[in-house]
């Protein structure tokens, strides 16, 4: 046969697989053979993408729901391979649609679940609820119990990212339960999982490495490589949380390693992000440049723009620290530019404190000044958006659990009155209706005592925001007298300015202490003052005089009614000392700072080794606006104050009561 013929018949033969309208395969090429390219992860996802078309055009041409559903799921998983979570979303919504209409409640439900986990992917952790319920729902109705303990599994994690730390625990605790008894040993390592990454955010470690040690347990047994990568990350995390960096780093690098092999571009990312605050915190600069370097490359700026400036900030913060101003003024400014969006508040928020110390480095106090009032003004913008959102969000879950407790009560109510109305026998009615009493009467205790505690959460939440609210205006405050003190020439006046930094900074550190910690109201005395003395001995660093301080402050919980303007008396009595006490050992002038209780009160002593000086004269004359400082603080504590020379040493006595 000629070759012109053969050409002819091939032609022919392959028309023969075709509609000629639609140009989809119709008998030679079957669906299960275009599925199984579509799910072969060696092919590349221009192959896969095309053979997942092909089946889906068949499958619709066939009339065949079943086959178009199966072909939109394999999409939807390759896109997310492919970190495209647009195309992903929007092909997950047409398999719940398709579902939906074909009466299909178990794709519908796992099209849900899907939506629900990229919507955690953005942070749209409250829209990710709503999905994993309504998929929860459908998989109860047709008895799937182990895609309902799944989907828990997935609402906990959603609830722990929202700061509901209580029913994310509740919930994941109620999920590994039902999964220990299921043997699901996959979806049991993501319970402690997430029960590990909700104690790590209750700042206790101790309890999120044990869940997190289980689930890398289950997940070696199975030879889950992406399972090991996660957990490895997440013990990481709580080392780094703890400001353990060397050790965090070790887990990182070997989740780096495996992820290399195994994991998503999205998941290497996040790790090299982790090794890079890693290595900043242990000030290992040039490691932190390299992988910063790396993820900014893997990110690409015009489909993950957010992802993109969290990696240029960080390098911006890198080249800052290792003082290359140029370097980090060409990137910051390319930086503040892109990030023109009101979506990027956060991170023009962060370009702008960035930029602020890179003029401060240049010395160009004018630019430095005007950067710190745009980040004042950022900041109030953040402040007010995430306090709506929190009490909104707060609310609108008080408001629900609010109706589900009067409707369960309501139900409960009508248990009752069928009870009694059932109830024949006087007596067993009456010990009946008494025993319901007292479990109504528990109830609503149980009731008033959970609003309470959210209320009080809520307080709590509050109150950590005003204090880091005012800890950064009173840094905005301390920065504005800095650039101040480089424009006075005056020496009186640049003493005077240092003076008020200093009773500013001995506020700032309150509000530091407060901010670190769950809001008590309580501040650590001994942490309070040693900040103090910091501060005291940095101010005079560099002026001539070499002093020593030595602190001996108890352990002592005071009120921060208290604290406050005790560590404005201790600041303004060193600052006396460092400023007027002339050492007697030539150069040297040592000082004691001690704390401790006395019976029912407490006595702060501070004292210097200088040549004496006339305190008491000086107080009776108001000479100094820090002795009178001293002296009001002393009268709003109703404390007493004795200042005498002692053997040669100068001791102020401060006694004051807790009450």
């Amino acid at each position: 046969m000629s070759l012109p013929r053969t050409l002819a018949l091939l032609s022919l033969s392959l028309l023969a697989c075709r509609d000629t309208k639609t140009d989809v395969p119709i008998n030679c090429e079957s669906f299960k053979l275009l599925m199984s390219t579509a799910n072969n992860e060696k092919e590349k996802f221009a192959v896969r993408l095309s053979a997942i078309r092909r089946a889906y055009a068949f499958a619709k041409q066939q009339g065949d729901v079943s086959g178009q559903l199966e072909s939109l799921r394999t999409r939807g998983v390759v896109y997310l391979k492919m970190d495209s979570t647009d195309e992903a979303l929007s092909t997950y919504r047409q398999v719940v649609t398709l579902a939906a209409n074909a009466g299909d409640e178990e794709n519908q439900g796992m099209g849900l679940n899907n939506i629900g986990s990229i919507m955690i992917e953005r942070s749209a952790y409250d829209s990710a609820i709503i999905y994993f319920e309504q998929a929860g729902k459908l998989f109860r109705h047709i008895g799937d119990t182990l895609r309902v303990v799944q989907g828990n599994v997935n609402t906990g994690i959603a609830y722990k990212n929202i700061g509901a730390y209580e029913k994310a625990f509740s919930i994941s605790m109620d999920a590994a339960g039902m999964m220990e008894k299921m043997k699901t040993s996959a979806d049991l390592a993501t319970a402690y999982n997430t029960l590990g990454n909700t104690m790590k955010d209750l700042h206790r470690p101790g309890e999120s490495l044990q869940y997190h040690n289980r689930a890398m347990t289950i997940r070696r047994g199975l030879n889950d490589s992406t399972g090991i990568g996660s957990s490895l990350n997440n013990i990481g995390n709580v080392y780094k949380e703890t400001g353990e960096y060397a050790r965090a780093l070790q887990y990182y690098l070997q989740a780096l390693e495996i992820k290399r092999k195994a994991g998503s571009k999205r998941s290497v990312v996040t790790t090299i992000d982790n090794i890079v605050e890693a290595y900043i915190g242990m000030e290992q600069y040039t490691m932190a440049e390299q992988y910063e370097q790396e993820a900014l490359g893997m990110r690409d700026e015009n489909k993950d723009k957010d992802g993109w400036m969290t990696s240029a900030n960080r390098l911006i913060r890198i080249y800052v620290a290792r003082q290359e101003t140029a370097k980090a003024k060409e990137l910051a400014l390319y930086v503040a530019k892109i990030a023109d969006a009101s979506i990027y508040v956060n991170q023009r928020l962060k370009n702008t404190l960035l930029l602020k110390e890179i003029y401060l480095q240049e010395k160009d106090y004018a630019n430095a000044l005007i950067q710190s009032g745009i980040a004042l003004g950022l900041k109030d913008s953040l402040f007010n958006t995430d306090m709506s959102t929190a009490i909104a969000s707060m609310d609108a879950r008080f408001r629900v659990e609010e109706k589900e407790q009067q409707l369960e009560l309501a139900g409960k109510n009508a248990i009752i009155q069928q009870q009694q109305i059932g109830m024949q026998h006087r007596f067993l009615l009456l010990l009946g209706t008494i025993i319901l009493l007292l479990l109504v009467v528990s109830y609503l205790l149980f009731l008033s005592g959970k609003l309470r505690k959210k209320a009080r959460e809520r307080t709590e939440l509050l109150m950590k925001e005003l204090n880091h609210r005012v800890k950064n205006n009173l840094q905005i405050i301390s920065d504005i007298m800095n650039l101040q003190t480089a424009t006075v020439d005056s020496p009186k006046e640049r003493a005077l300015i240092e003076a008020g930094k200093s009773r500013v900074q001995s506020i700032s550190i309150v509000h530091n202490l407060l901010y670190r910690q769950a809001y008590t109201g309580n501040i650590n005395m001994q942490a309070f003052i040693s900040e103090i003395v910091k501060n005291v001995e940095l101010a005079f660093h560099g002026h001539g005089r070499q002093a020593s301080v030595i602190s001996g402050v108890d352990d002592i919980l005071l009120d921060e009614d208290l604290a406050i303007p005790l560590g404005l008396i201790t600041n303004e009595l060193l600052t006396n000392i460092y400023k007027y006490s002339q050492p007697a050992v030539a150069g040297h002038l040592s000082i004691r700072v001690q704390m401790r209780q006395e019976g029912e009160g407490y006595l702060l002593l501070i004292s210097d080794d200088g040549l004496a000086w006339d305190v008491q004269a000086a107080r009776m004359q108001s000479s100094g606006l820090g002795l009178l400082l001293v002296d009001m603080l002393v009268k709003q504590l109703k404390a007493s104050w004795l200042s005498c020379r002692e053997n040669e040493i100068t001791i102020h006595r401060i006694r004051f009561s807790n009450v």
